[in-house]
């Protein structure tokens, strides 16, 4: 299997503050573009507002890995350069992972891995498999 969960706040300068507006909007048209090329019934990428705000949400439990979802993770930090936000990757069938989330962590539009330490090992934190 392969599950994923994240977030991301789209900022186009290092604080909302800074945001230009125009390109923000331009920027959020792009963004939504590529989340609908991703739409499908084992998926949820979805561009959304909120108080105002433009936020991505990621949530999915696929069969097999599905590289679109990390491509469009970077990508989203590359088209507006001051966003931030966390994904959360399980991909049961890498053997290197199969028992622990990737974290993969947005800052000022950076994406970088991270080890995670709050659910992993999946065996035994989230779940008992052996006994």
């Amino acid at each position: 299997m392969f599950e994923y969960h994240g977030w991301v706040t789209v900022w186009e300068g290092a604080c909302e503050i800074e945001d230009d507006l125009a390109l923000r909007e331009k920027n959020c048209r792009e963004i939504k573009l590529l989340v609908e090329n991703h739409k499908d019934d084992m998926s949820r990428v979805e561009l959304f507002y909120q108080n105002g705000s433009p936020y991505v949400r990621f949530d999915g439990d696929r069969n097999h890995y599905q590289a679109w979802v990390l491509e469009l993770f970077i990508r989203i930090g590359e088209i507006a350069k001051g966003s931030h936000g966390l994904l959360y990757v399980r991909d049961q069938e890498n053997p290197d992972y199969g028992n622990e989330f990737q974290v993969w962590r947005m800052a000022k539009g950076k994406v970088t891995k991270m080890k995670d330490t709050l659910l992993s090992p999946c065996d035994p934190t989230i779940e008992t498999y052996g006994e």
